[in-house]
């Protein structure tokens, strides 16, 4: 009797009254869903209150559709724990998992949505990392060897219904090219400012996560997470004057890709600072 009267107390505590939670006892299929939703009514938070009602309203069904076997559940519980036991603090395979499920992908075009003419978001690429080393503007980041050149020079333009742009800047960078690159950002100007972690931030501007995508790759149409859009593929040159490799701060004299590209910021009045990070494939 003790005991029951310490966890009341223990409970009350946390702002739980027992006596106000439900009698989950001869729980069946047909009533543990409701049960559960309203064990958890006393939620505060609104929106994690919902998102949670969904999620388990959703989950019950579609236990229930499946007739799902203590052993098949089993199996999914084991796979999510050895995902979890991959993950490391350079490598998250949850979001992997998000990535190939298609859910990365959804996320990003509901909460990300454009008017036609500004830039297209996309999810981030696995290249990109915080720490990255500093890189001044023209610098080349190429790794010798290890594949071919390419050269990038683009804008960064404002983007306005109105549908006129505001130029901010024109320079080039250089890089190495390979079925899967690095981020970089492709632009500096007065209004955005080039961090060393390759990320563009323009105060009163959107958050622009976005990747290029090179046409003619045997990849656009089977992208393991579903990033691709159509008006995020480029066509890169191939320039094979080895004079103007050269001129361009590459360190072997050979023929090298180039491709120019245009980015536009979606304006949002009462955003302080936005971030962009540009992903090229």
């Amino acid at each position: 009797m003790e005991s029951i009267v310490n966890a009341a107390e223990k409970a009350k505590d946390h702002g739980i009254d027992l006596a106000q939670l439900p009698q989950n006892m001869n729980m069946t299929a047909g009533s543990i869903t409701q049960n559960v939703l309203a064990m958890n009514a006393n939620c505060k938070d609104e929106r994690m209150k919902f998102v949670f009602q969904s999620l388990i309203s959703h989950l019950h069904d579609f236990v229930r559709e499946t007739s799902l076997t203590s052993d098949e559940w089993m199996s999914a519980i084991t796979f999510l724990t050895e995902t979890g036991k991959m993950c490391t603090d350079l490598r998250q395979e949850f979001i992997l998992l998000s990535d190939s499920l298609g859910v990365s992908s959804l996320v990003d075009s509901l909460n990300n949505a454009k008017p036609p003419g500004a830039t297209e978001s996309s999810v981030l690429g696995p290249f990109f990392t915080e720490d990255a080393h500093d890189i001044k503007p023209g610098d080349s980041i190429a790794s010798e060897g290890k594949g071919d050149y390419l050269f990038v020079e683009g804008q960064v333009k404002i983007y306005k219904e109105s549908q006129s742009q505001m130029q901010l800047s024109t320079p080039g960078r250089q890089m190495g090219m390979d079925y899967m690159t690095p981020n970089m950002t492709i632009a500096r100007g007065q209004i955005v400012e080039l961090s060393s972690r390759n990320v563009l931030k323009a105060p009163g501007y959107e958050k622009l996560t976005t990747a290029l995508y090179f046409d003619g790759d045997p990849y656009l149409t089977s992208d393991a997470v579903f990033g691709v859009k159509s008006s995020l593929i480029v066509k890169p040159e191939i320039v094979n004057d080895t004079s103007l490799t050269k001129s361009r701060g590459f360190k072997e004299a050979k023929p090298h890709a180039t491709f120019k590209g245009i980015l536009y910021f979606l304006h949002r009045n009462k955003v302080l600072k936005r971030e962009c990070y540009l992903r090229l494939r």
